[in-house]
């Protein structure tokens, strides 16, 4: 039989993760396992909230034109990340997406008419929310 003290402990549950049970009401083999869905009710939803903060790299800019920087971002999937960023004068922040698993896609545009972004980085911060 294992005992409880004998076990390490995890800091977090994931996906996948078998929870040890003593069945007591089988004294013959009581040492079993439990997927981590059955710990919490049917339809109950755990949410972790995962934030990220950095610098991107916007790289250099004529006026006018638009640029694509990436950032990685552990966790991030399509429709479970957002993006804040406090652009420097007159660069604007056109889009970002989740561009592949764990990468964040920010386009850049210089809405100056006739002046030169010389390129830099630039703190951000960037929230991942996964349910499962």
């Amino acid at each position: 039989m294992t005992k409880i003290a004998e076990l390490n402990e995890i800091d977090e549950i994931a996906d996948g993760d078998l929870i040890y049970v003593r069945d007591v009401s089988d004294p013959a083999k009581p040492d079993k396992k439990a997927p981590s869905s059955k710990v919490r009710p049917a339809g109950a939803r755990i949410t972790n909230h995962f934030r990220f903060a950095g610098n991107v790299a916007i790289a250099a800019l004529a006026a006018g034109v638009e640029v694509d920087a990436t950032v990685t971002v552990t966790g991030a999937v399509i429709r479970h990340a957002s993006f804040d960023i406090q652009p420097p004068a007159s660069i604007a922040v056109l889009s970002t997406r989740v561009s592949a698993n764990d990468t964040l896609s920010i386009r850049f545009r210089n809405l100056h008419a006739s002046s030169a972004y010389a390129g830099g980085n630039v703190a951000y911060v960037a929230l991942v929310s996964r349910s499962v």
